[in-house]
């Protein structure tokens, strides 16, 4: 009996909490970043690391362009997942092909924009620290089975907007990305808008 009511307790709070989370994130049709992510290999020592810039636009996408080490430009959507070059798709792995690509596209976008209720059907929110007007923080697990396969858990941080996404892989690799200069609603290029056709 004082199990249960404790867990009653500490679900309520945390409740509380992503509803405090929620009136902090500042809704928006685009965001625009730039973004430094370090993959940490199990076995290799040497972390990898790549820049560059990023453009979401709700309903239509995600272009994740790297700069460094290399050039590269992959466009998530519910269509898939393509390969860009010169705003031009120059391979594609098709949602008709691939059914679950499609929600990885609208995961994407659910992570990027902190979107509780858009990703309460993949994950639980296990804890979550969100003070009034201050940085917060969101650590989820998958409740979905086939994305526990993969991912062991996932912090979230931010403000206004996630700042911050670390994965945990059930294989041992931990991926951070940390996000700045971040343009909610800003235009999107013409390259950009091009490339989430």
């Amino acid at each position: 009996m004082k199990t249960l009511f404790l867990w009653v307790i500490l679900t309520a709070g945390s409740a509380s909490r992503v509803d405090t989370l929620q009136r902090q994130l500042r809704p928006f049709k685009s965001l625009k970043g730039t973004f430094v992510q370090t993959q940490q290999l199990k076995g290799i020592r040497k972390p990898l690391v790549s820049r560059g810039t990023f453009a979401l636009s709700q309903g239509r996408g995600i272009l994740w362009q790297t700069q460094k080490p290399f050039v590269s430009a992959i466009r998530i959507n519910p269509s898939g997942i393509a390969q860009v070059k010169d705003g031009k798709v120059t391979s594609l792995v098709s949602s008709r092909d691939q059914p679950r690509l499609e929600e990885m596209g609208k995961l994407f976008s659910a992570l990027f924009s902190a979107d509780v209720e858009a990703l309460k059907p993949q994950f639980e929110f296990i804890s979550v620290e969100a003070p009034q007007n201050a940085p917060w923080k969101a650590v989820l697990k998958p409740s979905d089975p086939g994305m526990g396969k993969v991912v062991d858990s996932l912090v979230l941080t931010g403000q206004h907007t996630v700042e911050g996404l670390t994965l945990f892989e059930h294989n041992g690799d931990v991926t951070v990305i940390r996000f700045s200069d971040l343009k909610p609603d800003e235009a999107l290029s013409r390259e950009e808008a091009a490339a989430l056709e």
